[in-house]
């Protein structure tokens, strides 16, 4: 499967798109200023060049994947949120830091959680004897390309894909949230193999809301659907992926509620850094609602051992997130923040 073009590891695949003479690959120094301050004021500085808003009604749900990876992921997401624009998250229940989201429903009752659901990553939520198409030798999920390669012979049973995930979601309601709505790592859960059994799950606890499979894909000078086309056309094999998710959003409509589109930097065809990209995201956002799918985090040694090559665009996310003048920025280009819970379920 082509990778998933909101993924973090989309970004970390080519390298970094941000440059800083002071940045150390994974080194957590990076995630303290002047890092930080430097990433903000180059975001400020495009925006600021921005024109005028269009009039035509633009609502963003700006999510952070990955919330309970590590505590840095958490802490980021949390200060990420407190400083007005990330509105919802989505959890790795089976993750080491996962139970800080019990938490999450008193001290940010505005910020809509939901599940990230994991088939690629870690240690299983369910016993691994009861899941055995899906884990290794020691018990543990199996790495995505193993995944994919059983599942293409067709030795991924449907019954242990569903007993994970309901167990993923069970999970984080025993933490005590209700989950607004749900997304998969890597969008593993929505591959063709993992999708029905995985939505089944879901809607067995509950959950009425799901990240859309659509990707808004943004290139300077060239509309929404000529940029898709020609995004397609660079990769062959997209073409194919993409067909998957127009069938995914057919599969799913009657289900779930979903924003129209997601995008992300890695959506953004453009020269440039990340900061450039995020500016140029923000200010092509689709009409009507869209989902950005963001990864901040703060860099650490747990964090770059779980997902190498990723710390860099974690900590540049966060800064860009945190940036005390984006929310006016998004306002004066007459974009509306809101949640998955505002989404009719």
């Amino acid at each position: 499967m082509d990778p998933d073009p909101t993924s973090a590891d989309a970004r970390s695949a080519g390298g970094s798109r941000f440059e800083h003479p002071g940045l150390r690959w994974c080194d957590p120094r990076a995630a303290t200023p002047p890092y930080p301050q430097a990433r903000a004021e180059s975001v400020i500085e495009i925006a600021h060049q921005a024109s005028t808003p269009s009039g035509h009604a633009r609502r963003l749900i700006v999510n952070a994947d990955d919330y309970g990876l590590t505590d840095g992921v958490n802490r980021a997401i949390e200060e990420a949120h407190a400083a007005g624009v990330v509105t919802s998250t989505t959890v790795m229940s089976g993750a080491r830091a996962a139970g800080a989201a019990g938490e999450l429903p008193r001290r940010f009752p505005e910020l809509d959680v939901g599940l990230h659901v994991n088939l690629t990553a870690g240690a299983p939520v369910s016993e691994p004897a009861r899941i055995p198409s899906l884990v290794d030798a020691d018990g543990r999920l199996l790495a995505e390309r193993v995944l994919l390669r059983r599942a293409l012979r067709r030795q991924i049973d449907s019954r242990d894909v569903r007993r994970e995930v309901l167990a993923q979601a069970q999970a984080l309601c025993a933490l005590g949230v209700v989950p607004t709505h749900w997304d998969g790592h890597r969008a593993v859960a929505f591959w063709p193999w993992f999708r029905e059994p995985a939505a089944s799950a879901v809607a067995e606890a509950g959950i009425t809301r799901v990240r859309s499979p659509r990707v808004w894909i943004i290139q300077p000078g060239r509309a929404g659907a000529s940029a898709r086309r020609a995004w397609r056309l660079r990769h062959p094999r997209r073409l194919l992926t993409d067909a998957n998710r127009r069938l995914v959003r057919a599969r799913l409509s009657g289900r779930f509620a979903s924003p129209a589109w997601r995008t992300s930097p890695s959506a953004v065809v453009a020269d440039g850094g990340d900061a450039q990209r995020f500016a140029l995201a923000f200010d092509n956002l689709p009409e009507g609602t869209c989902e950005l799918v963001t990864h901040p985090g703060h860099p650490d040694a747990e964090l770059a051992a779980l997902t190498p090559g990723m710390c860099e665009g974690r900590a540049v996310d966060f800064s860009v997130l945190t940036d005390p003048a984006l929310p006016r920025r998004l306002a004066e280009r007459g974009v509306e923040l809101i949640g998955f819970r505002d989404l009719a379920p």
